[in-house]
C-alpha cells in the first residue's frame, strides 16, 4: 500500500489528516482522520496514526476486491481464478 497526504492541518484540537491510500493494482480509496494535538509529536506520528485509525475501513475497502475478476461457474456454484 502507498499512502499520500492530501491534508495536513490543525482543527479544533486535533491534526486533520487525510490520505489517498493506493493499492497494488491502482484502486484508490481517500480517507480522513482527526488526531489529538500531542506537544513535541513529529508529522509522521499524526499520519502513522491516522494509517493505524483507518486500518479496519482500509481492510474493508480491500474486501471489496477480493472476487473481482474471478469468474463464476454456473455448473459448479463456484469462483474460479481469471
Amino acid at each position: 500500500m502507498q499512502y499520500k497526504v492530501k491534508d495536513f492541518r490543525n482543527e479544533d484540537g486535533n491534526k486533520y489528516v487525510g490520505l489517498f491510500v493506493t493499492d497494488s493494482q491502482g484502486h484508490v480509496f481517500g480517507i480522513d482522520k482527526q488526531i489529538p494535538l500531542v506537544d513535541g509529536e513529529s508529522n509522521a506520528y499524526y499520519i502513522q496514526k491516522a494509517i493505524d485509525a483507518s486500518q479496519s475501513e482500509i481492510d474493508e475497502w480491500q474486501s471489496e476486491f477480493s472476487v473481482v475478476g474471478l469468474v463464476f461457474n454456473p455448473e459448479t456454484n463456484e469462483l474460479q481464478g481469471a
